[in-house]
């Protein structure tokens, strides 16, 4: 009877340890201050409180034990379908919604516009912040945007080598080079260079040769596998400097009015385009 008494003793504070720390947790509307059960994007901030972003239910804070929920109604945000945030070294949240950006310090809201600012378009998809506190802006339409705090640099398919203006994810590797998920495939960029690491034709496997590399007067173009149409020449900064149409399988790109350093080339082929990198003498 003792040993029966025993075992049901052990067996039921197993059973009691369990239930107190389940393997899972859900949280929705229904139990607890979850604004909406569609959850987009989530952060959490150096006190360990969670952040949350919901798909027209504003933005969810949740300490662990109390919800706030900030929307149009009572706050500052501009619109309540959120779908990215970023939290940076001073503790700002810098929250990406479907009708603009906010920066939300604890207590007040600053929000930026295309009418107040040189944001691109405010349907907004994601966000990352640099090592240097710079705001790198994923917009739906209107390329990526740069804000260090005081100016704004947009790159796009026109003056960059941006794959698609429609950007969905952004993500920063410890070399400083941002990876960014568009509707056109995925580019690296990154302002000091590429890192040699970093495969250099990042979107397509066909065969496309440059030589010689590093350059001085000429660079040769050579294609074995792919169409091309079109070769562009970028700088560190994002520009289009230099663009050229392809004929034929061979093209040579003049390079003599180039300064030295090192460029991107970005050259289109009939199913996408490949990336490489050149080094200017």
């Amino acid at each position: 009877m003792k040993k029966l008494t025993f075992l049901f003793i052990v067996l039921a504070s197993s059973m009691l340890c369990y239930a107190q720390n389940p393997q899972w947790a859900v949280y929705d509307t229904n139990n607890s201050g979850l604004s909406n059960n569609v959850v987009i994007s989530i952060a959490i901030d150096g006190g360990g409180t969670k952040w949350i972003c919901t798909y027209e239910g504003g933005l969810a804070k949740f300490d662990g034990t109390n919800w706030t929920v900030y929307d149009t109604s009572n706050s500052g945000l501009p619109y309540n379908c959120v779908t990215s945030i970023a939290i940076d070294g001073s503790g700002n949240k810098w929250i990406a919604t479907a009708g603009g950006l906010a920066k939300f310090d604890g207590t007040n809201w600053t929000v930026y516009y295309t009418t107040n600012s040189d944001l691109p378009n405010n349907n907004i998809y994601s966000i990352a912040i640099d090592g240097s506190g710079n705001k790198w802006i994923g917009t739906w339409g209107g390329g990526i945007a740069k804000f260090d705090g005081t100016n704004w640099t947009v790159y796009n398919m026109s003056n960059s080598g941006l794959a698609n203006n429609y950007v969905w994810s952004i993500t920063i590797d410890e070399s400083g080079t941002k990876w960014i998920g568009t509707s056109g495939g995925l580019a690296a960029f990154n302002e000091n260079g590429i890192p040699s690491d970093v495969k250099e034709n990042i979107l397509s496997n066909y065969n496309v040769s440059i030589f010689p590399n590093p350059a001085s007067d000429y660079l040769k173009i050579e294609q074995n596998e792919a169409n091309i149409s079109l070769v562009e020449l970028i700088n560190l900064q994002g520009q289009v400097i230099k663009s050229q149409r392809i004929l034929g399988n061979q093209s040579t790109l003049d390079l003599t009015n180039l300064s030295a350093g090192v460029y991107i080339l970005k050259i289109y082929t009939n199913s996408g385009f490949v990336v490489k990198k050149l080094i200017k003498q």
